[in-house]
């Protein structure tokens, strides 16, 4: 077993192991918080419908991971234009920032039912919910790299007569870019809790938190069913997180080639 391989499993093993110790040490009853094996073992089980719960989670998974990437895609442009827009215009800046800071103490729970309602049941609300929950670190993150770079080096951009438009490709688009490839982990994170959230009320027919309520309905009878949906959750949202972070890292890169340094030609 490699060395890489010993620390991916570790976590997990450690994981269990508190777990169990946990449940003995606090004599809780299996209905309460089922074994690890259980749990495990519930993974291959089948519904009441026939059907695998593997499969039906994994489904599920499938329908809120795309929600959230569609969040995601939307909230890295809005946050990246807003981001660009508050550092370059002050006065901008600085009437929309409180606004910016707002959205992301509303309490999402709360208005999840009505953006629905205004939406509609289908995957658009989910996605819309996303990308309000992932655009915040997106624009904080592009605007502070814009903000500090150093006036020293936008000196020399205009002893060598580089435009604005050339100072934005190469001196603050690798800036924003960089710090915002920083900021992609939070975002992802927060758009799959937006996916989630957003499948919620009422009337959600696919996503993980349609599972996750049935399945806290029959918690006293099979508990392994909830912590399933909720592994299942956490798992897929590690896995939008890191295939984030490799788009958006490739992406960047390719942003980065068509970029060029001011020549110095009046």
């Amino acid at each position: 077993m490699g060395y890489r391989t010993i620390l991916a499993v570790a976590p997990i093993i450690v994981l269990a192991a508190l777990w169990e110790l946990l449940k003995a040490l606090t004599s809780t009853e299996d209905a309460r918080l089922p074994h690890t094996w259980q749990v495990l073992s519930y993974f291959a089980s089948e519904g009441s419908t026939g059907e695998g719960e593997l499969r039906l989670l994994l489904t599920n998974l499938g329908t809120t991971i795309q929600e959230a990437f569609v969040g995601l895609a939307i909230g890295i442009v809005a946050g990246g234009a807003l981001g660009i827009l508050t550092a370059r215009y002050a006065t901008f800046g600085r009437s929309i920032r409180p606004l910016l800071v707002l959205t992301q103490t509303l309490p999402v729970v709360a208005i999840a039912p009505a953006l629905i309602i205004w939406l509609g049941h289908s995957w658009v609300s989910k996605a819309v919910l996303a990308a309000l929950c992932s655009f915040f670190p997106i624009a904080v993150s592009v605007a502070r790299g814009i903000e500090d770079i150093p006036a020293e080096a936008r000196r020399v951009f205009a002893s060598f007569g580089a435009g604005r438009w050339q100072v934005f490709r190469s001196l603050e688009l690798p800036s924003a870019l960089t710090q915002a490839n920083a900021a992609v982990h939070t975002a992802a994170a927060l758009a799959v809790v937006g996916a989630v959230v957003a499948e919620l009320p009422a009337g959600s027919t696919e996503g993980m938190a349609v599972l996750v309520l049935s399945s806290a309905q029959f918690y006293n009878f099979e508990p392994a069913a909830l912590w399933c949906a909720a592994i299942t959750t956490a798992v897929g949202g590690l896995v939008t997180v890191y295939l984030a972070q490799a788009i958006f890292t490739r992406l960047a890169k390719l942003a980065l080639r068509t970029s060029s340094l001011p020549t110095g030609d009046h």
